[in-house]
């Protein structure tokens, strides 16, 4: 391998590192799923006849978490 060979492998592995590490500093702002807008027309829906399923539940302990039973059964109706 040559020197010049040996600078432009090295000059590439610090431009994709330098690229991967200012891509993961900067991330998400915003979540991808704002709490005020319907993930699916689904919910557009069940919003427009005032059939609304919860998002989220309390636990035992009080702590809000995630309504999958109240979301995935079908006895809201």
């Amino acid at each position: 391998m040559t020197l010049y060979q040996a600078m432009a492998r090295r000059r590439t592995v610090v431009i994709v590192s330098s690229c991967m590490s200012i891509t993961t500093l900067l991330g998400c702002h915003q979540p991808p799923f704002p709490d005020n807008k319907p993930r699916t027309q689904f919910e557009t829906y069940d919003r427009m006849r005032q059939q609304v399923t919860p998002i989220k539940e309390p636990d035992v302990f009080g702590s809000p978490k995630p309504a999958v039973r109240a979301r995935l059964s079908n006895s809201g109706n």
